[in-house]
């Protein structure tokens, strides 16, 4: 019995640290989905499926500290998902606003934007999670299920193409 009381334990202290988790980063959450997804409502619909699978799964979190990884897989996971479904593109301009460099001129953001979308998607991923969501290495392997040198291996690539293509464009880099 006491067993079974320290697991609902765990469980209920685990939801109410994800909830917690959800509250305070919902905005983060929403712009990662949209970020895929470029449509309002789907990427709400995505957060919400996000939120039951977190709370579902609650008792599979095993280190509080990792959360936000944790809920970044369920969350991209379930944006492959919807996008494999419906087949839509990827990316939104929101994301290209996030770049804080104010010395960009607009057009240099644009550019940036189609660079990114020219990128395949497992290349451009990286690259999001890395330069605009700010995770490690370490921690984007584990929401990519990838080894840490594949991740390594493939920013680089999609560091070289986004150069080649920028330099193409007449942007130095």
């Amino acid at each position: 019995m006491r067993n079974k009381d320290s697991e609902m334990v765990l469980e209920y202290t685990n939801k109410r640290y994800i909830e917690d988790y959800i509250i305070n980063n919902q905005k983060y959450l929403y712009r990662i989905a949209f970020s895929y997804v470029k449509n309002k409502d789907d990427a709400l619909e995505i957060v919400q499926n996000t939120i039951y699978k977190a709370l579902s799964f609650s008792k599979k979190i095993r280190d509080l500290n990792s959360i936000k990884p944790w809920i970044t897989k369920i969350l991209i996971n379930s944006c492959f998902d919807f996008l494999n479904k419906r087949c839509k593109g990827i990316f939104n301009d929101e994301l290209v606003d996030s770049v804080e460099d104010n010395n960009d001129s607009i057009l240099d953001k644009i550019v940036l934007k189609y660079a990114l979308d020219n990128l395949p998607l497992k290349l451009r991923t990286i690259v999001i999670l890395r330069f605009f969501e700010d995770f490690k290495i370490k921690d984007i392997s584990n929401i990519l299920d990838m080894k840490e040198n594949t991740v390594k291996t493939n920013l680089y690539k999609a560091l070289k193409i986004l150069k080649i293509n920028l330099e193409e464009e007449g942007i130095s880099v």
